[in-house]
């Protein structure tokens, strides 16, 4: 399995860096990339190598479809890297064959994440596996049996800073007897969320020099 800096660089060559960008927010996209060097200059701690290799298992679970896309068409990554770039020199039928693996998988590239699956992919990744009381809940909207409950519990017992949420009390959504937030696990989450929600579950503490 690549390890290092290069886990990140093969995913960015497959997408493009201003496709990656896109999926991700730039802040996030070269999150990895750039503490290294941010550290090197002495303007953050640096990450321990575990924590690296989460933050690339992270973005890469972002990307695992791709893999999926081209065993269901038979062909390689790199033409279904060249196909989802619109890159030229694909011959018609193998275009065919890649966009028919990516609707029925329902692949779509250039769709954000959800702050539910962001979640999911960030308490994963960390390795975060605590056991959550069956009826403990911190948002209205993500009770106990929520596909993301699991995860946003236990992002928040190990990472209370990444993830917050939203007032009671607002269009739509009633506040319970006890005024819990709302979290709006379906939402698209905007790349200042995603940036939060990474670094401070990978790299709690740091403060990158905004941009």
């Amino acid at each position: 399995m690549t390890t290092g800096s290069n886990a990140l660089d093969d995913h960015v060559g497959w997408l493009g860096p201003d496709r990656l960008e896109r999926m991700l927010g730039a802040r996030v996209a070269g999150l990895a990339r750039v503490l290294p060097a941010v550290s090197a200059a002495g303007t953050a701690p640096a990450p321990l190598p575990d924590q690296r290799h989460r933050a690339h298992r992270a973005v890469r679970a972002l990307l695992q479809q791709r893999d999926a896309v081209a065993a269901r068409a038979g062909v390689s990554v790199k033409t279904v890297s060249r196909v989802v770039n619109d890159e030229p020199g694909v011959s018609s039928s193998l275009v065919e064959r890649v966009r028919g693996a990516i609707e029925d998988l329902d692949f779509r590239p250039n769709a954000g994440a959800t702050r539910g699956q962001l979640v999911k992919i960030a308490s994963e990744s960390a390795g975060f596996d605590d056991e959550i009381a069956p009826d403990y809940y911190t948002f209205t909207d993500v009770e106990p049996g929520h596909t993301f409950w699991i995860y946003i519990e236990r992002l928040l017992l190990n990472r209370p800073d990444a993830i917050a949420g939203y007032p009671c009390g607002g269009p739509g959504e009633p506040c319970d007897s006890e005024n819990r937030p709302y979290f709006r696990p379906n939402n698209g989450v905007t790349s200042g969320q995603a940036s939060k929600i990474l670094r401070n579950t990978f790299f709690p503490g740091c403060n990158p020099p905004g941009r």
